[in-house]
């Protein structure tokens, strides 16, 4: 039969379409969400202040390597976000440019399943620009390293998704339940 192919050559043509970077950008945004919170945290010198950001996911970019095995995704998700912090009673503001990467991988799981893998992530892998509103919170942007925070406190918000019960499921495809379903034994 010329309209046939073996076992591998299926799985070789199976894990791209189900894998796209369609269905990869689409669960990645599920698991974060359309809105990203921090906050509240302590911030500036020996932490004294209060600080709280709330931010907007702009952008999700996906990027696939499918040259060899396993199938690996460079992701970058894009936020903008808004960061308050009071120091005395008084507030300072500041918005974010904020860049998390994220590297994906596939992988097949027994007895027929699809498992998506994220690389140790951390502070390192969030780029933060951020344009202080005011010349006292430039101060206190530098004595408080504000970009140092922000950029731990994204990582930590980012792996507790991860690590959530939702972002364990958006990241484990069992496809028996859908084989019993389409083709009933």
């Amino acid at each position: 039969m010329s309209d046939t192919f073996t076992y591998a050559e299926f799985g070789a043509a199976f894990v791209p379409l189900a894998v796209s970077d369609d269905r990869v950008r689409a669960a990645v945004a599920e698991i974060a969400g359309d809105t990203i919170e921090v906050g509240p945290l302590p911030a500036g010198p020996g932490g004294v202040a209060g600080a709280r950001a709330t931010g907007a996911i702009r952008a999700v970019v996906v990027e696939a390597d499918r040259s060899g095995e396993p199938v690996r995704f460079d992701v970058t998700l894009k936020v903008d976000l808004t960061l308050r912090v009071e120091v005395a009673g008084v507030p300072h503001r500041y918005q974010a440019d904020v860049v998390v990467h994220l590297r994906l991988s596939v992988w097949a799981r027994p007895p027929l399943g699809l498992f998506i893998g994220v690389e140790s992530f951390g502070a390192s892998d969030v780029g933060c620009r951020v344009k202080a509103d005011g010349v006292r919170a430039k101060v206190l942007q530098k004595l408080g390293r504000i970009d140092d925070e922000i950029r731990a406190n994204v990582a930590r918000v980012v792996n507790e998704k991860l690590a959530s019960d939702a972002g364990r499921a958006a990241r484990e495809i069992d496809l028996l339940p859908l084989i019993e379903q389409a083709w009933p034994a």
